[in-house]
């Protein structure tokens, strides 16, 4: 998959289960359950998971999809929607891109660090962006000059970490920008101080905001495995 030009196709799917699943007895619950965690790494795609119910309205589960292609999203999309617990989710959001080298900085998230378990941290927070066309009319080098005191200022909080997805003419935003840390106050503050850059002026869209805390498959039928017996 790392082969592929342009880098990984990768996707945030926001997911809320729906109120027939608290109707579902436990035994077929737990069977849905762990027959859709079977899928979250097949079609040559690696998913980590997280919980957002109770920190965000009308979500409960996060989905963050690594891929070599678009068809292998596609795929692995379908394959989840045929499980008994795939069926009572309903899909509140999907947002779309692939990585890339930075136009100003040239690093990337490269496939490795973007599938690897231990590399992820305890919370992730994302959220569409797309900038202002008065953005695009500047100086490539004045742009370049207000994105590296932006990634300055994010460089003084190493425990935060960032993944920058491109979704120009895939989807509806320009990017997808998401944060992984181990302290959420601590990335507030993150998100206060980069509120500081002149980069802000030229924003013109980063909600909505989605932040997950992180679970791994086998939690899933404790968070979800049905309540008759």
């Amino acid at each position: 998959m790392s082969e592929v030009a342009g880098g990984s196709f990768v996707q945030f799917q926001v997911l809320s289960l729906d109120h027939a699943w608290e109707g579902v007895e436990t035994s077929a619950a737990v069977s849905g359950i762990e027959d859709f965690a079977s899928h979250l790494n097949s079609a040559g795609v690696v998913t980590h998971t997280y919980l957002l119910s109770g920190l965000k309205a009308s979500a409960d589960l996060l989905l963050w999809k690594v891929a070599g292609s678009a068809e292998a999203l596609q795929e692995h999309h379908l394959a989840l929607k045929r499980t008994l617990f795939g069926r009572h989710l309903r899909e509140v959001a999907a947002y779309t891109g692939v990585t890339k080298p930075s136009t100003y900085t040239k690093t990337e998230n490269e496939y490795e660090f973007l599938t690897a378990p231990g590399k992820r941290r305890r919370y992730l927070s994302f959220y569409p962006f797309t900038k202002t066309t008065e953005w695009y009319l500047l100086d490539f080098e004045k742009r370049r000059k207000i994105m590296g005191d932006h990634i300055a200022i994010g460089r003084k909080f190493p425990e935060v970490s960032q993944t920058l997805l491109y979704s120009f003419g895939a989807d509806d935003q320009e990017f997808v920008v998401a944060y992984e840390m181990d302290d959420l106050k601590y990335y507030i503050d993150c998100v206060m101080a980069l509120r500081e850059s002149e980069s802000r002026l030229y924003t013109r869209v980063d909600t909505p905001v989605y932040t997950g805390v992180r679970k791994g498959p086998s939690d899933l039928t404790l968070l979800f495995g049905g309540t008759n017996e």
